[in-house]
């Protein structure tokens, strides 16, 4: 898990360290999804079984296309959180996966 993936040096090279120790499979995330250079094909040619982001930076489509990288949408939690600040009330509970929201 990283904040943000720009020449994927550092998940590339820690995925190939899990594999050497045996790890089956190999996700790695994170939450701004710069991609720059050759990363998205580091990735693609890695020991990644897949790359989760978000879609706080928009993707490309030859990104979009890509067999490892996942893209999930923030827009509604952001909407939330953004709604809940405005009210004054607690975002902990947008992060409480007991408790519907």
């Amino acid at each position: 898990m990283d904040d943000i993936i720009d020449s994927a040096n550092s998940v590339v090279k820690m995925s190939a360290k899990l594999q050497e120790k045996g790890a089956a499979r190999i996700y790695c995330a994170c939450t701004h999804p710069v991609f720059s250079d050759k990363s998205v094909e580091r990735i693609e040619e890695s020991a990644i079984s897949e790359c989760v982001v978000t879609d706080s930076i928009p993707l490309d489509e030859k990104i979009k296309n890509s067999t490892k990288i996942k893209q999930l949408s923030i827009g509604a939690l952001l909407a939330r959180a953004i709604t809940r600040i405005h009210n004054e009330e607690s975002l902990s509970v947008l992060f409480n996966t007991e408790d519907e929201v």
